[in-house]
């Protein structure tokens, strides 16, 4: 995938606007005028497979596009197989004046990550364990970096922690960056703290020649690499780089005062999320061949997607599409396990433009309408209905607009679903896949009772 101008997308942004071809813009108006000649079909052929997904873009040089949410964890889904989330960061030096030149010990050194209390996905009540190296490869934060990306790191951890997280218990802490000799106590946001080991670092933070700024800086201390330890967890954690509690604290004497020197993560570093995957002997395995469609299954992160392609429309070559909806039906396989692990709040559909990924235009429709996708203009988001008695979960999804388009032949007959926005990109209202842990699955095409299937409302011309 190949980032896109800015000006590409405003280009389009006013095409969407201001076509009047758009089927989902005009159907109510035919409906109205030509009401006579509206029919209906369930029952046109489809054709869905799923696939493993691809390494998906975790960092980019633009901050606007940078990711808000970073995972971490050893996750084990009781679907899809274990996940290895990891964060490999640059550090830069914070806004204080530089340390004391006469530094040469460290008191301590802690690395502090606050949590995103939001961000995190099934079983978060467990003991997890986390490992920090140092990265001693170069990082550049104006290079693209995808979610297979890693960089080399040191031999010996420099920091190890098992914890239980607690989101909802502030931290008292004590800060030195004043002249308060006692320090200032502070009540921070829910975070873990990590001590460093000084003996390590204290050879490369207590050479104070590197403080002359951030490229001095980081050109001897590279980064950090926060990794999970081997053993795997049944839920996934988030960090939240853009708190200013997340930062490493180094403490030190001078002048026979406790001082404090913080080095800062921010938008200017590069930040990488790498996603490791292990599908083997997973239950979701023998699924990604593509040769079956009885399961359809979508992941965040790097995991799994599904496309669908509609192999026979011959007698529709001549039809102006009202409305054309995808219903998909979610499968009860882990019903039992909902509460833990959430169905994914927001499908996303696109198709392969070249080497890239491109939104549907109905979804730019709903985007481009200063109305939130998660509405009637798209849906893609999980609906409880209930059929004969039976409560089912169920997505719809609205490509009226694309499937005007395949039928006139200006676009390829085959979209992808996917648990999020594949593609950085400027479409700021779309959750990003790559820092979705969720899942679903949905009943495939030729399920006898729940199958996927195209609801489509046209007129003959």
């Amino acid at each position: 995938m190949r980032y896109k101008s800015f000006q590409l997308f405003l280009i389009m942004a006013v095409a969407v606007l201001f076509s009047c071809s758009d089927p989902s813009l005009i159907g109510s108006e035919l409906l109205q005028e030509d009401q006579a000649n509206l029919q209906f079909t369930s029952d046109i052929p489809i054709q869905a497979k799923s696939f493993d997904g691809v390494p998906l873009q975790t960092y980019s040089p633009f901050a606007a596009l940078q990711l808000t949410r970073h995972l971490f964890g050893n996750f084990e889904d009781p679907l899809m197989g274990i996940t290895e989330a990891s964060i490999y960061t640059q550090i830069a030096l914070g806004a204080q004046s530089p340390p004391n030149i006469t530094i040469r010990s460290f008191d301590s050194i802690v690395l502090s990550l606050a949590y995103d209390t939001l961000g995190g996905y099934g079983n978060i009540d467990e003991e997890y364990g986390l490992e920090v190296y140092q990265v001693t490869e170069d990082m550049s934060n104006i290079a693209d970096y995808f979610s297979d990306q890693t960089f080399m790191t040191g031999d010996t951890a420099i920091g190890s922690l098992n914890f239980i997280p607690t989101f909802d218990q502030r931290v008292i802490i004590k800060e030195y960056t004043t002249n308060n000799v006692d320090g200032d106590t502070i009540s921070t946001d829910p975070h873990v703290r990590v001590h460093l080991n000084p003996d390590i670092l204290t050879p490369i933070l207590g050479d104070t020649s590197i403080y002359g700024g951030n490229v001095a800086f980081q050109d001897i201390f590279k980064g950090i690499h926060i990794r999970p330890t081997a053993t795997t967890n049944s839920g996934l954690l988030s960090f939240d780089f853009s708190n200013t509690i997340s930062r490493i604290s180094l403490y030190y004497k001078s002048g026979g005062e406790l001082q404090e020197f913080q080095l800062d993560f921010n938008a200017g570093n590069a930040r990488v999320l790498s996603l490791a995957k292990n599908q083997e002997g997973a239950f979701v395995e023998p699924f990604l061949s593509g040769s079956s469609d009885s399961l359809l299954f979508l992941q965040g992160m790097a995991g799994a997607n599904t496309e669908i392609t509609f192999p026979n429309l011959g007698g529709f070559e001549n039809i102006v599409v009202n409305k054309a909806e995808l219903e998909l039906t979610v499968a009860t396989i882990d019903e039992n396990n909902t509460a833990l692990y959430p169905l994914t709040q927001q499908l996303v559909a696109s198709q392969l433009n070249d080497t890239d990924r491109e939104i549907l235009s109905d979804v730019r429709s709903a985007l481009f309408a200063n109305a939130p996708i998660r509405t009637e203009v798209f849906g893609g988001i999980p609906v409880i209905e209930t059929e004969n008695g039976v409560t089912l979960t169920k997505y719809k999804i609205n490509i009226s607009g694309y499937f005007q388009q395949i039928i006139e032949g200006t676009s390829v007959n085959g979209f992808n679903l996917s648990a999020g926005v594949e593609q950085t990109s400027f479409y700021f209202q779309l959750p990003p896949k790559p820092s979705d842990p969720s899942r679903v699955v949905f009943y495939g095409p030729n399920h006898p009772t729940h199958p996927l299937k195209l609801n489509l409302t046209y007129t003959k011309l």
